[in-house]
């Protein structure tokens, strides 16, 4: 049962999650072995970086992070961010999730700005694949990286045909899904900043693209609050 104002991250770069379970792990990271081994046939030369991933949940506005968070990692949206991205406390209602879409990427790309780092582009498929994920993960009530079936952010961003025409370089993904206050644009992306492996996707030079992706709807409680999935990409 999700409390009022509940909410809960994660964060996934390059499809390496080690708060897993010691055996689905195992399976896990045989699964994105074999995916990376499809990648490197369809994007030969390109070296693959693993990283060690990061979660958080918070229940009531109180963020528990599996690594401490660095200082000064504080990163509220700021009024002049509010002001240029429209309404970024607007909950989220089935009628107006593209909009809550826009305006968190309108966010993402200001707390870019203040870090020195260029704007991130709205792809087509890397909005389909977080699109469909949010809301797949709402009408089977999980909360994952992985769907049920073990399909990683990787497999399903090539499904989304991101690689299509172009070589892929790098990707990532977060996700996050809150109800009542938290969630808001402006509450999902203060809840990614400071945690710092959502922060790493964030602020990572290395993307260049992305989607967002938002569904009403918590997984597990459809109808209440939303769903976030942002993927990210970057071509060679």
């Amino acid at each position: 049962m999700v409390g009022r104002g509940a909410c809960a991250a994660a964060a996934i770069p390059y499809f390496v999650d080690v708060h897993r379970p010691s055996s689905e792990t195992s399976s896990r990271r045989a699964s994105a072995r074999r995916e990376l081994a499809l990648a490197a046939k369809l994007t030969p030369r390109v070296g693959v970086i693993v990283a060690v991933c990061a979660a958080a949940l918070a229940i009531d506005g109180f963020a528990l992070v599996w690594r401490a968070r660095p200082a000064g990692a504080d990163s509220t949206p700021s009024a002049h961010a509010a002001r240029t991205c429209g309404p970024t406390s607007l909950l989220p209602r089935r009628a107006n999730v593209q909009l809550i879409a826009r305006i968190t990427l309108c966010l993402i790309n200001r707390q870019r700005a203040a870090h020195g780092l260029a704007p991130l582009h709205a792809n087509g498929p890397l909005s389909r694949a977080a699109r469909g994920h949010s809301q797949d993960m709402v009408a089977r009530g999980y909360f994952s990286h992985y769907t049920p079936e073990g399909a990683s952010p990787f497999a399903r961003i090539l499904r989304a045909g991101y690689t299509a025409r172009r070589r892929a370089c790098a990707m990532g993904e977060n996700i996050a899904a809150g109800t009542g206050p938290l969630s808001t644009p402006a509450s999902i992306v203060r809840m990614w900043m400071n945690s710092p492996g959502h922060r790493e996707n964030i602020l990572s030079p290395a993307y260049r693209d992305t989607g967002v992706g938002v569904a009403f709807g918590y997984p597990g409680a459809r109808g209440r609050g939303a769903t976030y999935t942002e993927d990210f990409g970057a071509h060679c």
